[in-house]
């Protein structure tokens, strides 16, 4: 019985392997590289995949057999849920990154390239996150503030970390 369910694969591939031997350059490439192609594309097809979410929210229909008056066989009449279905949750947009975190109290816009004297921590974006400098600091002098602040408390409230130097 074994042999009888190995024999006709066999067989096939004994064929194939002999059109491949048999082939010269790039017929021998497509020989190989086609049916591996074609079975990747059947597995893909053979895979599950979810279900696609269907774009209105459809009642739920149930099936009832009755029993009509005329005679004893069954027929099905649909029954419609008529409670309200739950509206599909919104999703938030994240805010961009290049946006200054939120503002906190103390926080002033710059007057172009310096802080106002009521607020002088210039507080901007860095490579990773968003920095505030205090007056004095290393890099102080070359930073473009793009908001102000009066005391390092309101800068670390609006989402700004101090200046490593």
């Amino acid at each position: 019985m074994f042999h009888r369910m190995i024999h006709i694969p066999m067989a096939v591939w004994r064929a194939y392997m002999r059109r491949v031997r048999a082939a010269e350059g790039r017929s021998k490439l497509a020989w190989i590289v086609v049916p591996i192609v074609g079975v990747l594309l059947l597995i893909g097809m053979l895979a599950p995949t979810p279900p696609a979410a269907s774009s209105s929210v459809a009642a739920p229909v149930a099936m009832l057999e009755t029993v009509d008056e005329v005679g004893p066989e069954a027929t099905a009449l649909p029954i419609v849920d008529v409670a309200p279905a739950e509206a599909p949750a919104v999703d938030e947009p994240a805010p961009a990154e290049t946006s200054a975190p939120a503002a906190a109290r103390g926080a002033v816009a710059p007057t172009g390239d310096d802080c106002p004297p009521e607020a002088m921590i210039k507080g901007n974006q860095g490579k990773s996150d968003w920095i505030y400098h205090r007056p004095g600091s290393s890099s102080y002098s070359r930073t473009d503030p793009e908001e102000c602040f009066a005391t390092a408390a309101d800068a670390e409230a609006a989402g700004y970390r101090a200046a490593k130097r």
